[in-house]
This record gives C-alpha cells, structure tokens and sequence, in this order.
C-alpha cells in the first residue's frame, strides 16, 4: 500500500466529508498518496496532511466520468479508486477502469439500521484489501485557522471561555426548536458563538434570536468556522455537519437528536454526550435543562 495512488471519491455535504476522514486517515497511515473528491473540508484535510489533493465534486475536470463512455485523465495509473455511490453506478465503475484506474471499489453511501456510517465507509476498505485505523475522524487545528477565529472573535469583543451554539441543520426536521437554543443560550452564564450555515441563510428567526444572545456567525469561511469550533469551551448543535466537524476538531460536544438514530449518525469524538433518538420521543424528550447538565461539566472545567 505505501506509495499507492489512490482517488475517493464521496459527493455529499459536510457532514458526510466528515465522516470519511477515518477513511483518508487509514489510508495515510498505511503510507498511500490520496486524493480525496468531494466537500472543500477535504482541501483542509491536505492542509492536515490526511491528502495529497483535493478535488471538489464540481470541478469540470470530472464531468466524463459520468458520462456514457467517458474518462477522466486525471486519475491515469492510480492503483485504487473508492467510490461512494448512493445506488450501483456501472458507469462510474466502467469510466474510473477506463480512465486508467487498475481497481475499482464502489460502495453504498447509507449503511443498514443500527450501523454507524463510519464503521460502513470503513467497510469500503475491507473490500480493497486494507486495513482500517482509526474509527473516529480527527481534523487537527492548524495555527492559521486558529489566529483567523482569534481575529473574527477581537473584531466582537468576544473573549475567551465561549461556548458556541449551532440551532440549524440540513433538514428542518432535524432542528430542535431554536427558541429552545436561545433559551439554553441565555442561561449559559458565558459568551456565545451564535452559528449560522447556508441552510439558515434565509431564517430571520434564527439570526434575530442569535443577536439577542450572543454574536452571529453567519455563514463564516471554512477555516475560520473551524478555528472557531477548536477554541469553544464547549459546542452545542443539532444532528448536522457542524456537529461532526465540532467533534473532528475535538471540541467538547453536545449532539441534538430527533428524527434520526445516533446509534447511526451520532458525531466521534473524545468529548461526545448526545441527547434524544427517535427511540424516546425525538426533541420532545429533550429539555433545556438536559442539556444545561449535559454541558455543565465542559462549562466548570
């Protein structure tokens, strides 16, 4: 495997970047050369030495390999392509072989019921011959991404000791009530990071609530969204991206849970505590003063 040239490639949105880390990560310790297609958290993943490339899923460059008969050049003699798909795609598989690829892994997105997704991504290795590392995704924070927190939080008059508080989510579904957020947010006792991602760019709810609380973030780069997750005292969010890149980062985590199972989407970390499954009720099951306990022992430390 050491020196091997190997493409993943895994559409999706931030939370499913997430967690494939583990999947890069094993890769790079087995010594492979990765290039990595997909969510521009994988661009940071480089910048952490988890790849050797990053290719967003958009890129120009890769529309033939969709396409009937098609290849993509930039993949010529590469000795492994994994490819998570949501359903079998013959094509793909076909254009990834005739681009030059010498093997071909293609393998479903979504797991079965009670499986963590990272331990069914894993799975993908397995099928290649390799052996999977590490099973929970580690982004470590770089010196710039950290100064360009420290600058956006001085801009505010944010000090340290903040906890940062993310009420959205890809699906509004998968939102515990963000009235139940500001609450929370109120008798926190310390400064709050209120976060807001493309998904609530339209809520005036959630901006207005986060005002009175706290300072937003709206929609902040990349880099500086993780500077700001690495230097929270603790994190507090729904079943989404930010949730699993909170935890990648090893921030001090509180997950949200309604609809979804976190036996299967639940964010890994070394400081993960989750509330409510669809198993006990969803978000009814969870109180503000849950999760005030939950937090408690991140806020005295």
């Amino acid at each position: 495997m050491s020196a091997a040239r190997i493409v993943v490639i895994r559409p999706g949105a931030l939370g499913d970047a997430i967690l494939t880390l583990p999947v890069l990560q094993s890769l790079a310790a087995a010594g492979a050369r990765v290039t990595a297609v997909g969510h521009p958290v994988f661009r940071l993943a480089v910048e952490c030495g988890l790849a050797a490339e990053h290719v967003p899923f958009d890129d120009a460059r890769l529309l033939d390999l969709f396409a009937e008969g098609g290849s993509c050049p930039l993949f010529a003699g590469f000795d492994l392509a994994i490819a998570y798909t949501r359903r079998a795609d013959p094509l793909l598989v076909a254009n990834l072989g005739r681009s030059g690829v010498t093997a071909v892994v293609a393998w479903p997105a979504h797991p079965e019921p009670g499986l963590h997704v990272t331990d069914h991504l894993l799975g993908a290795l397995g099928a290649a011959g390799v052996e999977a590392g590490e099973r929970r995704p580690t982004l470590p924070p770089r010196r710039e991404w950290l100064d360009a927190a420290r600058a956006w939080l001085d801009e505010r008059g944010v000090g340290r000791g903040f906890v940062a508080v993310h009420p959205g989510s890809g699906g509004r579904a998968k939102r515990w009530p963000v009235e139940r957020f500001a609450e929370l947010a109120g008798r926190l006792g310390r400064p709050v990071v209120w976060l807001l991602g493309p998904a609530e760019a339209q809520d005036d709810e959630a901006r207005g609530l986060g005002s009175q609380v706290g300072a937003v973030a709206a929609d902040v780069p990349l880099p500086t969204l993780v500077g700001l997750l690495a230097s929270c005292l603790a994190y507090v969010g729904n079943d989404s991206g930010v949730s699993h890149l909170a935890a990648a980062i090893g921030a001090p985590t509180l997950a949200l849970f309604g609809p979804t199972d976190p036996a299967t989407w639940a964010p890994r970390g070394e400081r993960v505590a989750v509330l409510g499954s669809p198993h006990s009720g969803g978000f009814e099951s969870v109180s503000v003063e849950q999760a005030l306990r939950a937090l408690g022992p991140w806020l005295r430390a």
